[in-house]
């Protein structure tokens, strides 16, 4: 861990949980049977916890396009055997709704 080394180096650390995630056991029914039924235009995965949660709570689906919020997401999606469909170039609302323009056409 980052503090422990820094630490190590005689630094003082204050460790702040800034951003933390939950994990979710279940989604609401209704999400799911959507997901299920296809109702779902398009998947993003912004980051690779993201991208194992959504696979272990809803499972990927043949036909919905999923698009990666950049490279490191793209990255899990591949080693997860989850080719993306787009890729937003840049990391911020311009670049994704580029990315879910080019997968949903």
């Amino acid at each position: 861990m980052l503090a422990d080394g820094l630490r190590a180096l005689g630094y003082a650390v204050d460790v702040l949980p800034i951003y933390t995630m939950t994990r979710l056991d279940a989604v609401p029914g209704r999400v799911l049977e959507d997901w299920r039924a296809g109702h779902f235009d398009a998947v993003v995965i912004t980051s690779g916890s993201v991208g194992a949660a959504f696979a272990t709570l809803f499972g990927w689906r043949q036909g919905t396009p999923v698009v990666a919020f950049g490279p490191p997401s793209r990255t899990w999606l591949e080693e997860a055997g989850v080719p993306p469909t787009a890729v937003a170039v840049t990391q911020d609302a311009d670049g994704l709704a580029r990315a879910l323009g080019e997968a949903t056409r």
